[in-house]
């Protein structure tokens, strides 16, 4: 869902709930270069009542990716910036995102509640990558990572 070019990336923003949401069978997504609760800019939040993105009981995802127009801006939203959960969820790889920040990834604009948080997943959701493009997790209301 998404891209690296200009003409591939969504608006995800303004729902009544979740942003995104990856659940069961439907594993091996690739989500990236989207934004999601904010606006085309990233700088102005428009966002969902709920969490960004959810990744429930679905492995072998990606949100983001290792080049500079593959990640994600997810801010601005109701509750987590990425919540993933269940067993089913390992091996979701979370990197070069900005979550809680604007676009330019320094200024707030932040998620309501975590920045992303890790639930049950197994075995492994893996969230930072030697080597790759950081994750930029600031400002949101309540922690980092859980």
């Amino acid at each position: 869902m998404g891209g690296t070019t200009a003409a591939a990336r969504n608006v995800i923003s303004g729902n009544g709930s979740n942003g995104v949401m990856i659940d069961g069978e439907g594993g091996a997504n690739l989500v990236q270069g989207n934004f999601i609760g904010t606006d085309v800019t990233g700088k102005i939040a428009l966002g969902n009542s709920g969490t960004g993105v959810v990744v429930q009981n679905a492995g072998t995802n990606t949100i983001g990716g290792s080049t500079s127009t593959a990640g994600n801006v997810i801010s601005g939203n109701g509750d987590d910036g990425i919540f993933i959960s269940g067993a089913l969820s390992g091996l979701t790889t979370v990197i070069g995102n900005f979550i809680g920040t604007q676009s330019n990834g320094v200024d707030p604009l932040g998620n309501t509640n975590d920045g992303l948080e890790l639930s049950g997943s197994d075995p492994v959701s893996y969230v930072f990558i030697v080597g790759a493009p950081p994750n930029v997790i600031a400002f949101n209301g309540a922690r980092g990572i859980l």
